[in-house]
């Protein structure tokens, strides 16, 4: 499930996702849905403004990753805060001649 949440879902989700389940191993997974780009909303979530991406209403889209992993696997991604590590730069230098 680590894996599986931090390689693959921060593509679709475009952010970092941090896997909470607990769940440790391998598992084969079939998981059906629409990777086609949607139109990003913003929807009011605990009082922040959060972006989203929702399905279609029109049905020319299939379900987005969100909805199936929800209905296909019983998982849910839900926003949060958590610390990330970074590296941060303060000074470049060309190398030295030898």
């Amino acid at each position: 499930m680590s894996e599986f949440a931090g390689l693959l879902l921060p593509n679709y989700a475009g952010r970092p996702v941090i896997d909470n389940t607990g769940l440790k191993g391998r598992f084969d997974m079939h998981l059906e849905f629409d990777p086609r780009p949607r139109e990003q909303k913003t929807v009011l979530l605990n009082g922040e403004e959060v972006a989203t991406l929702s399905d279609d209403s029109t049905g020319s889209f299939g379900i987005t990753i969100f909805t199936a992993l929800r209905k296909q696997l019983g998982l849910e991604l839900t926003p949060g805060t958590a610390p990330l590590d970074v590296i941060v730069v303060d000074h470049v230098e060309r190398p030295s001649a030898n």
